[in-house]
């Protein structure tokens, strides 16, 4: 049986990113995955500033769009519009951007099994037993990066009863050079069709990413309001070719949960660590992937196999600040007659949103900010970046 120092659990983001940072410690790392890499995830493929500043190597290769402009249609068709030529963000294809993250780690040394699936763990003495469906290994810590829901996590008996998810269904669009145009480098948000959730548009390279995201976790009739979406939508409609159609559930941070047992950890999706308002977790898997080798390096040099530090940091600097994007998803969402007008008439509500998305505040400061504002709002009026409803 062969033995490791660490073994992940899935190599997406989260656990691509934590192989990455072990193996350039010359950490024997083990990562197995049940797919067979490049493979397409349900996702829109946005990928934020401060997700692009994290890493150490060059993610060129695989960026496609440079988002400069956001459109988001809100209440009563009306349409706000957010230029910044400096830059918002990135486009990918998740496919290629895992892809990439993968190969990172085994050049940095780390060893990746693909299309080997977990089948059982089985704890003994200062180590982990893993059983896949091709072999067993053994391990001195595990990491579990296998999105939600985890297996790995209900193996470890962690995440008990969490049942805060979302639902999300994209796909992509083949549409003609004249469609790519008219969208540009800009990304839509369309908050109008979706109850508690929204829809989006993501300018790829030859392509148009298009999705739904919703709060609640039933995706029953996602299908049909993505069909809904692209109908209502005049840059969609006619479009040549749908491919890397699915769905999948996501889920929503911002609630604690133990995500440590003895020599295991959970990290990315897996431990929920995702924005509940935006849906979006790329960023979360990145810090959790980085943070779970930092923590497993610190517990080897210390000589003991607890991690509780990496609970109580991801507690700290991830779940506190994401209890702060629930607060914000539960007023948009229950009060949107309210929020939606203020947000269309404030420029300056729409930067801070904007700056979090970039990674230049945290939730915590926007919320306080609007909440600090308030009576200003309630008693003065004021003109935003709004226009008509229309193409984005």
């Amino acid at each position: 049986m062969n033995h490791y120092s660490v073994i992940i659990i899935g190599a997406g983001p989260a656990g691509s990113t934590c192989a990455y940072q072990l193996a350039k410690k010359n950490v024997k790392t083990l990562m197995l995955d049940q797919a067979r890499m490049p493979r397409f995830k349900s996702c829109g493929g946005g990928l934020s500033q401060k997700t692009v500043d994290f890493y150490d190597f060059d993610l060129s290769p695989i960026l496609e769009v440079e988002v400069k402009k956001t459109t988001i249609a809100l209440w009563k068709n009306k349409t706000i519009s957010l230029e910044r030529p400096e830059g918002m963000g990135y486009m990918v294809m998740r496919d290629q951007f895992d892809a990439l993250i993968a190969e990172k780690a085994e050049a940095a040394g780390a060893v990746f099994h693909q299309q080997e699936k977990l089948l059982s763990l089985e704890p003994e003495k200062n180590r982990w037993i893993v059983r896949t469906d091709k072999d067993a290994y053994s391990a001195d810590f595990l990491v579990g990066a296998d999105g939600a829901p985890s297996k790995t996590a209900r193996l470890l008996g962690l995440m008990k009863g969490f049942d805060r998810y979302g639902a999300a269904i994209s796909a992509e669009l083949r549409v003609s050079d004249r469609q790519l145009e008219r969208q540009g480098p800009c990304v839509h948000f369309d908050f109008q069709l979706i109850d508690k959730g929204y829809a989006w548009i993501f300018p790829k390279s030859g392509n148009l990413s298009v999705g739904v995201f919703t709060t609640f976790s039933k995706s029953k009739g996602l299908r049909a309001r993505l069909d809904e979406f692209i109908a209502h939508n005049e840059n969609l409609r006619g479009y040549q070719e749908m491919f890397f159609s699915r769905a999948g559930l996501i889920p929503r941070g911002g609630v604690y949960n133990r995500l440590v047992t003895e020599g295991a950890l959970l990290a990315g999706d897996a431990a929920a660590m995702c924005d509940p308002f935006f849906g979006e977790g790329l960023y979360y898997a990145a810090q959790t992937g980085d943070m779970a080798a930092q923590a497993i390096l610190r517990a080897m040099q210390e000589g003991r196999r607890g991690l509780e530090h990496y609970d109580q940091a991801c507690r700290r600097e991830l779940t506190r600040d994401l209890w702060w994007a629930r607060f914000f998803n539960f007023t948009c969402y229950r009060f949107p007659k309210i929020v939606h007008p203020i947000i269309s008439r404030r420029p300056y509500l729409q930067d801070l949103v904007l700056e979090v998305n970039r990674g230049g505040i945290s939730w915590q400061s926007c919320v306080l900010r609007m909440i600090f504002l308030s009576p200003y709002w309630a008693f003065q009026g004021g003109g935003g970046r709004e226009q008509s409803s229309g193409l984005p």
